[in-house]
């Protein structure tokens, strides 16, 4: 992994690209001011060095609503650096401790074996979150050849679910064409796009089963070592901050389905 110093200094070089490149974020944090980018890049790796000390070595994927489901984060916890920023995470965080120690008492080993509700855990949750912290998340943990697991929330659940779909390729390509939302929405690509596209570049490969859609490491071909300037350039070959929607879904479709086609008619969602 990258020292500190190599870190900030590979950062510091893109940080304008970066900045044009993802200019939606100007709309709700002020990283256009110098002061507050070094904050940032600083917060990024601060999780990006936590990424090694994941107590499952394991990466939770999907919506912003999964860090607030408190199933999932008993069972797997938040991976935060800076530490949350709504106070009902916040509430929810402390509740979920005192639970833990709550059943931990009068037993020798307690609740040993489960990673803390808030810390090093597997989902993203912080409040200093930027593309480059949700990349340095994406880059640590696929350097530390954690496996990661697409979680879905309360929705997607339910659809799941009520869909009845097959647990191998062919009912992920269905529902990924029913759920379109998950991947892109209105004219964008969402994150969780981008973090697909990472797992790919980066050598991982999708494993269907009836536990759910998990990634694996080691069992596709990289695009060279995972590193924030190889990351964005092949972001930019594929379009992808330009919105290249045929470009990206081919790539992703290609990615989990080893074919292009699969999921390039997906409708647009609102």
């Amino acid at each position: 992994m990258l020292s500190k110093d190599d870190f900030r200094r590979e950062l510091h070089g893109l940080k304008n690209e970066y900045r044009l490149d993802n200019r939606w974020v100007q709309d709700w944090r002020n990283w256009n001011d110098e002061t507050i980018m070094d904050g940032f890049i600083d917060a990024a790796y601060n999780l990006y060095e936590a990424t090694a000390r994941n107590f499952l070595k394991i990466t939770v994927l999907g919506d912003t609503e999964i860090r607030s489901m408190s199933e999932l984060l008993s069972n797997f916890g938040l991976m935060s650096a800076a530490g949350v920023q709504e106070t009902k995470d916040i509430t929810m965080v402390k509740d979920l401790e005192q639970r833990r120690r709550q059943v931990g008492m009068g037993t020798n080993e307690g609740l040993k074996g489960v990673p803390k509700v808030l810390g090093v855990g597997s989902i993203l949750g912080d409040k200093m979150w930027t593309p480059i912290l949700n990349d340095a998340l994406m880059l640590g943990s696929i350097e530390n050849d954690q496996t990661f697991h697409l979680g879905l929330n309360t929705a997607e659940q339910t659809a799941w679910q009520a869909g009845g779909f097959n647990s191998d390729r062919s009912g992920w390509i269905t529902f990924f064409r029913q759920q379109s939302q998950m991947i892109w929405r209105g004219n964008n690509p969402r994150v969780f796009a981008r973090e697909l596209l990472a797992l790919k570049f980066f050598g991982y490969k999708p494993v269907f089963s009836k536990m759910g859609l998990t990634f694996a490491p080691g069992l596709g071909s990289r695009i060279g070592p995972p590193g924030f300037t190889i990351y964005t350039r092949a972001l930019k070959d594929l379009e992808f901050f330009q919105n290249n929607k045929p470009r990206v879904m081919g790539a992703i479709s290609e990615f989990l389905f080893d074919d292009k086609s699969a999921l390039l008619n997906i409708p647009t969602s609102i």
